[in-house]
């Protein structure tokens, strides 16, 4: 992995989301800055709509809602594995990540989320440095 990734990673709630129009495991990918060439570092902050049951609450009749979490998110650089993370239950709703990573080369950037019934979400964005 090199000197690929610099930096934190981030694990929270989006504060502005949920927004009711958007389906769960929808994802959103945003990179600052909107301008950069190769060799510059860019942050990355990327959240999905997402739930996340830790298997103790309760619904509006009582019943308890089974386990149900995002389990795994793996950020891929030019089909390379650059960060991988397995996640617990205990996280806020709507898991935000975010992170730098120095920019290489153009090529696609791919973050895949898995929950812990194996189902993945997947958001790609193109990585276009300028001359």
């Amino acid at each position: 992995m090199k000197s690929l990734i610099v930096c934190f990673v981030v694990l929270m709630g989006l504060l502005t989301l949920p927004d009711k129009t958007r389906a769960i495991g929808e994802s959103v990918i945003g990179i600052k800055p909107k301008k950069y060439k190769v060799g510059d570092s860019i942050r990355v902050r990327a959240t999905i709509i997402y739930p996340q049951h830790t298997g103790f609450g309760k619904d509006k009749k009582g019943r308890i809602l089974p386990t149900l979490f995002i389990k795994k998110v793996q950020v891929y650089y030019i089909d390379k594995v650059i960060i991988s993370m397995e996640l617990t239950p205990y996280l806020s709703q709507n898991p935000f990540i975010e992170f730098k990573v120095k920019v290489t080369k153009a090529g696609l950037f791919k973050i895949v989320w898995t929950d812990n019934h194996g189902r993945k979400f997947v958001k790609s964005i193109k990585i276009k440095p300028t001359r």
